[in-house]
């Protein structure tokens, strides 16, 4: 597993998250599901863009 940094485009506003995650695309859905599940701070009600990158830390 590793870091990956998910950043996500709402209607509203953007945020950024880090996560861990064996790949991009599992990234993504850990992204989209903590976007459904209403843990991420956003004014956001739909998501319009989403991307996923190794992290640099």
């Amino acid at each position: 597993m590793n870091l990956y940094q998910v950043e996500i485009t709402t209607d509203a506003d953007f945020v950024t998250i880090t996560v861990n995650a064996d790949d991009e695309n599992e990234a993504v859905s850990i992204g989209l599901g903590m976007f459904d599940a209403g843990q991420l701070d956003t004014a956001g009600s739909f998501v319009v863009n989403i991307a996923a990158f190794p992290a640099c830390i």
